[in-house]
Order: structure tokens, then C-alpha cells, then sequence
């Protein structure tokens, strides 16, 4: 059974297609062999990803299109369902693919929440203002109640570095405020 990853941001242009892209291929053709995915799994050779573009914008839909001529690239298998084939695709290329993208569009449509909701993570791509001093805070709505993992990338001087967190979506572990009520 694949690995489900769901690229999502509520803001169109933020990036999620190219991840999208490159993920899709780094994992098709090196597997990412020694990356940080190795703790989920996703690091081997040359796995058999699939490419699912919900984003009514279809970049990654132009991407794969111009990707699919071109002498050897990593074989990913592409799609572009929507509406109520969401669903269907996604069961159907979980049973013959190692790992399975979904980009999603810059919205919490339903498509969108249908991709989140079967993800086995989901990707969120969130970019601070330029020049941000100071706490950075972002709202996000989890699907269910239960207890979720979340990774942070940042860059300090240009060095990448990875925070991860639990939070008990529901309850009170993990929270740094105590679980404090903000009326959000």
C-alpha cells in the first residue's frame, strides 16, 4: 500500500506544484536515498511514484506533459482527477505505487480535504513575510481529532534545519500554551 503525501497551502502561488514536481521525481528516480524520508519509509531506489493534480490552475499538468518526452526521466505515472474520481484514483494507485502526490489547490475545497483526509502526510508549504522579526504563527485545521506530527523546515543563514512537534488535535499534549482557547 502507498505512502499518501498531500501537498497543501491555502495560497495560490506559494510553491506547491514545484514541490509537488520535484518530489515526484527525486523519489521516481533516486528513491532519496539518505534524506530525511528514510524515517517514513520512502528511501530506496527508483520507487514507483504517482502524480495526482487537483489544482484547477493544472501546472503540474503542463509539467507532466513537457516531462513526458524527455530521454530518461523516471517513469511517473500522471493523473488530473476531480470531483468524486478523487477518491477512486487515489484507492486505485495506492494499491500499485510505492508512494502517491497529491497537489491540491490553493483552497480548502473539497478535493482538497478529500486529499488531506486520506494523506498519510500532509505537506504543508508555508512561507513567512520577507523580513518577519519575531513569532511566526500560522492556523491550521486538522481533518479528525487525534494525534498528529508536525515538521517544520526553516533556513537560518542559510543552513536548513528541521523542528518536528506532536500535537493531540483534540486534547492538550504537545501544546506549548497549555492548550489555551484562542477563539480561532
Amino acid at each position: 500500500m502507498a505512502y499518501v503525501i498531500a501537498i497543501a497551502q491555502q495560497k495560490g502561488g506559494a510553491g506547491k506544484s514545484t514541490v509537488a514536481a520535484n518530489l515526484a521525481a527525486g523519489l521516481a528516480g533516486s528513491g532519496l536515498a539518505g534524506s530525511g524520508l528514510a524515517g517514513f519509509g520512502l528511501a530506496g531506489s527508483g520507487l514507483s511514484v504517482a502524480l495526482l493534480d487537483t489544482d484547477p490552475q493544472a501546472s503540474l499538468s503542463r509539467w507532466a506533459a513537457l516531462r513526458a518526452g524527455r530521454e530518461g526521466a523516471a517513469a511517473i505515472t500522471f493523473e488530473a482527477p476531480s470531483g468524486w474520481r478523487l477518491g477512486g484514483a487515489l484507492d486505485r494507485l495506492k494499491r500499485s505505487h510505492d508512494v502517491v502526490l497529491v497537489d491540491t489547490a490553493p483552497h480548502a475545497d473539497t478535493d482538497s480535504r478529500v486529499a488531506i483526509r486520506a494523506a498519510d502526510l500532509a505537506f504543508l508549504h508555508v512561507h513567512p513575510r520577507g523580513g518577519s522579526q519575531g513569532p511566526i504563527s500560522f492556523t491550521g485545521e486538522f481533518p479528525t481529532a487525534g494525534v498528529y506530527r508536525l515538521f517544520f523546515d526553516f533556513s537560518v543563514d542559510g543552513v536548513v534545519r528541521t523542528a518536528s512537534f506532536t500535537i493531540d488535535a483534540g486534547g492538550t499534549a504537545g501544546m506549548d500554551d497549555g492548550g489555551a482557547d484562542h477563539g480561532h
